[in-house]
């Protein structure tokens, strides 16, 4: 029986120094029937050149040569010409783990699952720490009522991260429902997953560090702008919210709205204390083009609270119900407690995942 081709797709830019370590660790997988789609992006150093010379040697290899648009359009590209029934990406500046499209595809085939993920090893300077689960989880969608409760619980609180990079597809599900990238340099991971997790039947993460991630101070996601990020984040809701209209009731829009909303404003940067960060978010997003709707999905989503115990459980619906009062009547006081009293669950929850898997877990 002939292997399953597996499409990976890597967008490039800017990246010659950690390039060909990225290549060769596609290259070695033990899963052998792949079509390695590489994307310059308009990459102004020595990528194309870099891409083209692993191209002549390896026939698996496919280049495509681009002006930046950026990694969201340079994904896409890859998306437009692949051709595996399973699509997996690679960061141009990552590695992955020899086994990596091996396991997943295992993974997926035997459930079936329709989406799977797994954790990966993150280094910085120097040093690396994993970020992931420490035990296998499964997730089945019956109802839609499930659906919701794990996005709100799991997905939006980024318990099972929202990046595509340690991720497999099914391309069928991509292309059936037209699933594609968005043009913001935030949170365009978060988007298209969530857009790809609606239409899932399952999803199953893995306890295994088969990603390698480099955090660099010249990323894309180090140097965008606080403001822009929040920009970009409330705007990718709001579309959502907009599109989705016809398949996720309102109501339950304004819950998700309100739960990944709280989490991203919630955590204080290094140095910042809690009211500072809520303070500093609050007036970003004040000056965001969605604010009046904001507060008219806030308010909606207040109105809803029996619906939004139901779906996010504790502490999840507290917080949300918390931001909710908080943009409508600007209490920063209860808003910035509840907040806190999340962060804390937060730590308590990974001391118990430390004393029960003798490592520090993230994720």
């Amino acid at each position: 029986m002939e292997e399953a081709l597996v499409t990976v797709i890597v967008p490039i830019y800017g990246v010659e120094e950690y390039l060909p370590s990225c290549i060769e660790s596609i290259q070695r997988q033990t899963h052998r029937n792949l079509q390695i789609i590489l994307v310059d992006d308009g990459s102004p150093d020595c990528c194309g050149q870099i891409c083209g010379r692993y191209a002549r040697k390896d026939s698996r290899i496919q280049v495509i040569h681009q002006p930046n648009g950026g990694v969201s359009a340079a994904r896409n590209a890859g998306l437009d010409a692949a051709k595996g029934e399973y699509v997996c990406f690679v960061d141009g500046d990552d590695m992955a783990a020899e086994n990596m499209v091996q396991r997943g595809l295992t993974a997926l085939t035997a459930g079936p699952y329709d989406l799977c993920g797994w954790g990966m090893e993150v280094r910085e300077n120097g040093s690396s720490r994993y970020v992931g689960r420490q035990r296998e989880l499964r997730f089945a969608f019956r109802t839609e009522r499930e659906r919701a409760r794990f996005f709100c619980r799991w997905f939006f609180t980024a318990r099972t991260g929202w990046e595509v990079f340690n991720r497999m597809f099914r391309r069928p599900l991509i292309e059936r429902f037209h699933l594609r990238f968005g043009e913001a340099f935030f949170a365009e991971d978060m988007d298209f997953t969530f857009r790809y997790l609606l239409h899932c039947r399952n999803f199953l993460l893995l306890p295994e560090p088969l990603y390698d991630y480099r955090v660099r101070g010249s990323s894309a996601m180090q140097t965008i702008a606080r403001q822009t990020q929040t920009e970009q984040f409330l705007q990718i809701l709001q579309r959502q919210r907009a599109d989705l209209a016809d398949e996720v009731p309102a109501k339950t829009l304004c819950v998700y709205e309100a739960v990944a909303l709280s989490i991203f404003m919630g955590e204080p940067e290094k140095g910042e204390s809690p009211g500072d960060r809520v303070r500093r978010m609050y007036e970003t997003l004040k000056t965001c083009e969605g604010w009046e709707a904001l507060r008219e999905d806030a308010r909606s989503a207040a109105e809803n609270e029996a619906g939004m115990r139901r779906i996010c459980g504790q502490p999840y619906r507290s917080l949300a119900a918390a931001f909710c009062r908080f943009l409508l009547d600007e209490d920063e006081e209860r808003y910035t407690k509840k907040s806190r009293i999340y962060y804390r669950y937060l730590k308590l929850r990974e001391y118990k995942q430390r004393l029960l898997h003798g490592r520090n877990p993230s994720g």
